[in-house]
């Protein structure tokens, strides 16, 4: 079966809850409004707005059963079952080990929750869990979607009814905590660390320095420790990779891997100790949380290459599995459909791509627009950032006052405001006045 990998993929929002939002609705986050974590602070948005419309609904609207199974983050009273959605139903990010899914899974199967024997650093970083593969929320969420998948098909064979499932892991995601074999797959002599572990910051807005304060712990962690929890998180995206393999031998089983299309993406990345040892997500746009993998494969579709190098977004798989089903793209929609992508990777397409930051763990804006070779970061509350990524692929010099990138740095700005304008950002007042006094 054919599929393309979009090797110049970002997340739209470096961040859980607007992200997702993202994905389910076609909207960048300044538009479906839910801007930040929507279970963190008291200032977060803790549900979409009621105007605000997901996929599942022109899904549902069209004859289509939808599935939810696990890590929803798109709401705390509205859940997927609120859009339509069946399958499971966790409030905000939620505590899968105590969701009654997974309570009722263990005890069918006579399995304990597995619990860490191993802790490198903290508990806010990684290590091993005890018990078997089976008794981990990731191969648990596989079964879960496995189950409802069956259940779909079953009544697609009665009734020619189609389906959606979108199947959510928490993984890999830190803390990185996973169970034998994968724990110790990789061995961490074997983890050669980037070059901007050591990054001072020096040159880069002042807010970096000052969130690594919210993981003290890898201030003194050495780099032994580090490529202890690199490995684990390496291990982990292998976890994850073999639970999807699961499901796509699902498909294989059903008889209907050859008329099911198969998108797979990621809400964020994780810096894991790049830039001086920063962990989590946060403000700054760096690749490390932004780049992000995406895969299509629709095996009825004729492509003309494995890979597209076009700049493309997570939250344009709403618009394209609306596309896929033969639905109308709403208006409203921000993003664009995948599949000419799909079909040819060099059809005509945009030649940059903006995304958008609004605080995490506190308020702080920040645009991003990426083209050719370089990214332009605004930062409205401090000074600005331009990387040359083919000369600097680890970011470690920003170049904003470089005079040999004067012309670079203000077609970053112009491309900036192009977008910021025709996608209706608020941020628009401010950009008009601080783009042309960026320091």
């Amino acid at each position: 079966m054919k599929g393309v990998r979009f090797d110049n993929a970002y997340s739209v929002c470096g961040l859980c809850s607007p992200a997702r939002a993202s994905m389910l609705t076609g909207m960048y986050p300044h538009n479906h409004r839910m801007w930040n974590n929507n279970d963190m602070m008291q200032w977060a948005v803790r549900n979409l707005p009621d105007d605000v419309r997901l996929i599942s609904q022109d899904l549902i609207d069209a004859g289509y059963n939808c599935g939810y199974v696990g890590k929803w983050h798109c709401g705390i009273e509205k859940l997927p079952s609120t859009y339509g959605f069946v399958g499971m139903d966790v409030p905000g990010y939620g505590n899968p080990y105590k969701t009654k899914e997974y309570a009722e899974y263990i005890a069918e199967r006579g399995l304990k929750p597995p619990e860490p024997v191993e802790v490198i650093v903290g508990k806010a970083y990684g290590g091993t869990l005890s018990g078997p593969v089976e008794a981990c929320i990731s191969h648990f969420i596989a079964e879960y979607a496995i189950d409802l998948m069956k259940k779909f098909n079953e009544e697609r064979k009665d009734s020619g009814k189609p389906f959606m499932m979108f199947v959510s892991f928490w993984g890999p995601h830190h803390p990185c905590f996973i169970p034998e074999p994968y724990a110790s797959m990789y061995e961490p002599q074997d983890v050669e660390l980037w070059p901007n572990v050591d990054d001072d910051l020096s040159g880069k807005p002042r807010s970096m320095k000052r969130f690594s304060a919210f993981y003290p712990h890898l201030r003194e962690v050495s780099k032994e420790q580090l490529r202890r929890l690199v490995a684990k998180y390496w291990g982990f995206c292998t976890f994850i990779d073999y639970e999807i393999g699961r499901l796509l031998e699902a498909l294989e089983e059903m008889g209907i891997a050859d008329e099911t299309a198969v998108l797979f993406s990621s809400d964020h990345g994780d810096l894991t100790g790049a830039h001086g040892r920063l962990w989590d997500k946060g403000p700054f746009m760096y690749e490390e949380t932004y780049h992000i993998p995406l895969i299509i494969r629709i095996p009825w579709l004729d492509t003309k290459g494995a890979v597209c190098q076009k700049f493309v977004s997570n939250m344009d798989l709403a618009t394209t599995v609306l596309d896929i089903a033969g639905l109308p793209i709403p208006d409203y929609h921000d993003a664009r459909s995948l599949l000419p992508l799909v079909a040819d990777p060099e059809s005509n397409w945009r030649d940059d791509i903006m995304c958008e930051f609004h605080g995490h763990r506190y308020l702080y804006s920040q645009r991003m627009v990426r083209w050719d070779r370089y990214k332009y970061i605004f930062n409205p509350s401090d000074y600005d950032e331009l990387y040359d990524l083919v000369n600097d692929p680890y970011e470690m010099n920003n170049l904003i006052n470089q005079p040999e990138y004067k012309k670079i740095a203000e077609e970053g700005r112009l491309r900036l405001l192009k977008w910021i304008k025709d996608s209706k950002d608020p941020l628009e007042f401010a950009a008009k006045f601080l783009l042309g006094n960026s320091r």
